[in-house]
């Protein structure tokens, strides 16, 4: 077994680099990068473990994968299978907003995108020219997700899963209805709920033992403290601790 130091924190955010792979078209040379016949069985290996639920992954091979992606992950296109936070949330909460479709869902650009951008502009993070992903996508959100991981508090990390992403299971009824022969890619999709469940509870576990308890909603399941201010694109709950990320990404 590796040393404590490797710890939780490295392998979550390796982890965190693998499943979001899977939910947009990457590349071979990303593939070949972060899924080598070795990682992907540690992968594998560690997703299978924590999951109760009885699915188990059984990753497909990048031609398999990519001609997937091609007709899958193409909004517009018929089944198509998004993974962006803004489908599944109402467009915005901001009460009065005139627009017919403002309470909405199922549109880009929503309020949590608005807030996504917020955190990438004040923490200093500047996406990939070439990244013609939504600031919402989840695989961008897994990877804000393992920078707070990596540089900031259990419960700055704890927060962003609970504020962003708390949708998952819809898309794993979108996945159900859409590509239900498709077996790997809602398996997946419920072992990361699963994983990120077990990853809130070690956090909090974490940040009890660093910090004590103060910030913590010790009545609820989950880390949230603080009011959602997602709604109108300009402020955080995140806590002061998100400012150890700048000039991170």
């Amino acid at each position: 077994m590796e040393p404590e130091e490797r710890s939780d924190r490295t392998v979550w955010v390796e982890e965190l680099g693998l499943f979001s792979l899977f939910y947009y078209r990457s590349s071979e040379a990303e593939w070949q990068a972060l899924a080598t016949p070795e990682a992907r069985a540690d992968f594998v290996a560690s997703i299978n473990s924590v999951a109760s639920c009885p699915q188990q992954v059984d990753l497909p091979s990048y031609p398999d994968f990519s001609d997937f992606a091609d007709r899958r992950f193409v909004g517009g296109l018929r089944g198509s299978i998004v993974a962006v936070e803004s489908l599944y949330r109402r467009w915005t909460e901001i009460a009065g907003a005139q627009l017919t479709f403002a309470h909405d869902t199922g549109f880009y650009d929503s309020d949590s995108a608005a807030h996504m951008r917020y955190l990438y502009q004040s923490l200093g993070i500047e996406l990939d020219p070439q990244n013609i992903l939504p600031p919402d996508h989840l695989s961008l959100l897994l990877g804000f997700l393992a920078l707070l991981v990596e540089h900031s508090t259990p419960a700055d990390a704890c927060t962003f899963i609970d504020e962003h992403l708390d949708w998952l299971p819809e898309l794993s009824q979108t996945i159900r209805e859409r590509a239900p022969d498709v077996g790997w890619l809602l398996a997946l999709n419920e072992l990361l709920i699963e994983y990120l469940k077990n990853m809130q509870r070690e956090l909090r576990d974490k940040e009890v033992s660093q910090y004590g308890e103060m910030g913590y909603n010790q009545e609820g399941p989950d880390c949230r403290f603080g009011s959602d201010s997602r709604a109108d694109g300009r402020g955080s709950t995140l806590q002061t601790g998100l400012a150890a990320v700048r000039n991170h990404g």
